[in-house]
């Protein structure tokens, strides 16, 4: 792959000035490629501009991102996100239920403005919360049904995070609530602030260790379950 992108670089370039190569998840590279990687961004070929995207910084080589300028980018707040769909014709209503399921990622929240999308957001997670309060067994099952689904398990670590960060927040909020959020809350009460946290914490370990390592994705995703109960 390096050699191959290589070789496009010293490519002349046909639209434009520069050439521009985007590389997502490049922890996942063993270090054979990332040592090969390297050479490349010490003296990339032609006019070029690489775009590396990664999750965990940590696991890449310090000469890596030595010769790197490092950009964040942060979620977009849930007033951005409302700002963002009530431009687009949607209700406060409307708006401040997709804030709360869309990750703060604006395409996220323009896709969950298709009503059945958002619907099969709450379902999801109604069913999530419904049997951790009465059947186990179901939720170990559901969790044995994506194993082996990479894309299906992160995705569903990435919306368990968000809407428990969210309703680890409004645990921390005193007073100033919706009717809405003090529903959630209410249908929540039997979990604690401390289970929030941990729970929070194991999923993203399991984030972590689902994108670095081979592990038993079904047992992973199961421990981080158990802490709420």
């Amino acid at each position: 792959m390096i050699r191959d992108l290589r070789d496009w670089l010293s490519l002349k370039p046909s639209l434009s000035k520069f050439k521009v190569c985007v590389i997502d998840q490049v922890q996942e590279f063993s270090l054979p490629a990332q040592s090969a990687l390297l050479k490349t961004l010490e003296d990339p070929l032609g006019q070029a501009v690489i775009i590396l995207i990664c999750n965990y910084p940590g696991l890449l080589m310090p000469t890596i991102i030595s010769r790197t300028q490092t950009i964040k980018f942060y979620p977009a707040s849930r007033s951005e996100i409302m700002e963002l769909l009530t431009s687009k014709g949607a209700t406060q209503e409307s708006a401040s239920r997709i804030s709360f399921f869309c990750l703060g990622k604006s395409i996220k929240a323009l896709e969950l403005l298709d009503e059945g999308k958002l619907v099969l957001e709450q379902d999801k997670l109604s069913a999530f919360i419904n049997d951790l309060k009465r059947n186990l067994a179901c939720l170990f099952q559901e969790i044995e049904m994506i194993s082996g689904d990479k894309s299906k398990e992160l995705e569903e670590i990435e919306r368990l995070m968000n809407f428990f960060r969210q309703v680890f927040l409004l645990k921390m909020k005193s007073g100033n609530l919706s009717l809405p959020e003090e529903k959630l809350l209410k249908k929540l009460n039997f979990i604690s602030v401390l289970q929030l946290k941990n729970f929070l914490l194991s999923l993203e370990r399991a984030n972590k260790l689902l994108l670095t390592t081979n592990a038993n994705e079904r047992l992973i995703l199961e421990n981080s379950v158990l802490e709420l109960l």
